[in-house]
């Protein structure tokens, strides 16, 4: 039984076609036992368009891990007398982070304290280190998030492609907007040079006396001109059809 809804086969294929990709939104785990700076840096995450889970203790993180996946991870170095280090918990459970890019946070003066060797280990792993209370921290964190938006909208502009079985030997087909367009201009350059001599006026158009004749060539080699023109037609016509206001 037929739904009434029609799919599009494909989004428009003009240069901004990446639009019809929506940005991801990201899960994002920060484990943080400071409260305070927690919920902050939680805010401002939220405030980038992330979904944010947050733990004090590495018992929380560990359970959070288990049941989600998450595309971020920012893990405080310095945490509970209690707990584990935060480095040390990267290590541990590196298995269920796995795809996420993991961002250990830390002040300058525990990030001394840890030393070379322990700073080496993470940067082998692929972990990147930011210090806490230095005046980039938001930026940094904000631009590994928008980087990590990015990686995923490319991903999934990739497994678009490659489930419409589009390749460089074979682009996308038009959209509708695109076949209206060409078939629009094939229409007018064929209209306007078969006219009579007597109705081929000159019209003043993006700053040029055109004739008829001039305004065809403008639209049939595709010029700044020849586009607008058929845009203007384009427009007229989704209007006098009710497609838009």
């Amino acid at each position: 039984m037929s739904s009434g809804l029609k799919l599009k086969r494909y989004p428009p294929t003009r240069e901004d076609r990446e639009d019809f990709v929506p940005l991801p939104l990201l899960r994002v785990l920060l484990l943080d036992d400071d409260g305070p700076v927690r919920q902050s840096l939680a805010d401002d995450l939220k405030e980038a368009g992330c979904v944010v889970d947050d733990a004090e203790r590495t018992d929380e993180a560990t359970r959070l891990l288990q049941e989600h996946a998450y595309q971020v991870v920012f893990v405080d170095i310095n945490l509970l007398p209690f707990d584990i280090p935060g480095d040390l918990f990267i290590f541990k459970h590196r298995g269920l982070m796995l795809g996420a890019t993991v961002v250990a946070i830390t002040a300058q003066d525990i990030l001394q304290k840890i030393g070379y060797e322990r700073q080496n280990d993470l940067n082998k792993l692929g972990v990147m280190i930011l210090t806490k209370g230095t005046p980039s921290f938001s930026d940094e964190m904000e631009g590994i998030v928008a980087d990590k938006m990015r990686a995923i909208r490319v991903e999934m502009l990739a497994l678009r492609d490659h489930l419409y079985g589009i390749t460089k030997e074979h682009p996308a087909p038009p959209s509708d907007e695109q076949l209206l367009l060409d078939s629009l201009r094939e229409f007018l350059v064929d209209w306007l040079r078969t006219r009579k001599v007597s109705d081929k006026r000159a019209i003043y158009y993006g700053g040029k006396m055109l004739s008829m004749n001039e305004i065809a060539g403008e639209i049939d080699n595709n010029t700044e001109i020849g586009r607008d023109h058929v845009q203007m037609l384009v427009s007229l016509f989704k209007r006098v059809m009710g497609v838009q206001k």
